[in-house]
């Protein structure tokens, strides 16, 4: 099979880069956030596919290219841990992992990238600027709605 220019668009990148990041607009009746996503940093750097939703395309790759410095740099991330320098100002940053089952919902350019290959991904979730976490009660709705967590039970299942 011939490969499509989109993929060998991402083909390139990947050897230049290091990675691809696909941007998606947020659905127009809300269904789905903004998000953007790797492809490719399993192969070049070693560590899982990343996956920022609820910002746009200039934000949410900054957020990329910083995971894949701290990764490059030799930092190996830890489900459950806060880690800084991801949004400048002293915000710090979520690593989740992200289930198989919401890769398919997501991260289809790399689904179509790894195959049959295994593959893993994580989400960086980020607080408000006023440094509100997603789950806490002061959290505003539009960063409740923009950040669904893809890897396990939100911590605000009781909010209302």
């Amino acid at each position: 099979m011939t490969p499509s220019p989109h993929d060998l668009e991402v083909e390139k990148n990947i050897r230049e880069y290091g990675c691809h990041v696909y941007s998606v607009l947020a659905a127009e009746d809300g269904s789905s956030p903004s998000f953007s996503y790797s492809i490719g940093l399993q192969d070049s750097a070693g560590v899982p596919d990343v996956i920022v939703l609820g910002e746009g395309s200039r934000i949410s790759k900054s957020m990329i290219d910083a995971y894949q410095e701290f990764a490059l740099s030799g930092i190996r991330f830890e489900p459950g841990r806060r880690y800084a320098g991801f949004l400048g100002g002293g915000f710090e940053v979520y690593i989740e992992p992200v289930t198989s089952n919401a890769v398919f919902d997501f991260m289809l350019g790399c689904v179509r990238w790894y195959g049959k290959r295994p593959w893993r991904a994580v989400q960086i979730v980020y607080p408000s600027v006023q440094g509100v976490w997603p789950w806490e009660a002061a959290a505003p709705d539009w960063l409740v709605r923009g950040q669904p967590m893809l890897g396990r039970a939100r911590l605000d299942l009781g909010r209302d």
